[in-house]
């Protein structure tokens, strides 16, 4: 969670330039969504969604 919190800081700050045709990194980005753990006490985060095994940015890799 730590290391999203940080990547949303750097891209929200304007500490981040991207070349035009970096697609695959700011896909990886934008698969990055808040969500709760199994037990549902705490907060973290995850990329894809029901099949996110199959995408490439499963694990918000570029």
């Amino acid at each position: 969670m730590r290391l999203a919190l940080k990547a949303m800081d750097v891209v929200c700050n304007g500490r981040l330039e991207l070349n035009a045709g970096a697609t695959d990194l700011a896909a990886a980005f934008m698969a990055i969504k808040k969500t709760t753990t199994a037990i549902g006490r705490q907060v973290t985060s995850e990329a894809g969604g029901p099949n996110r095994r199959a995408t490439r940015t499963s694990r918000g890799h570029a």
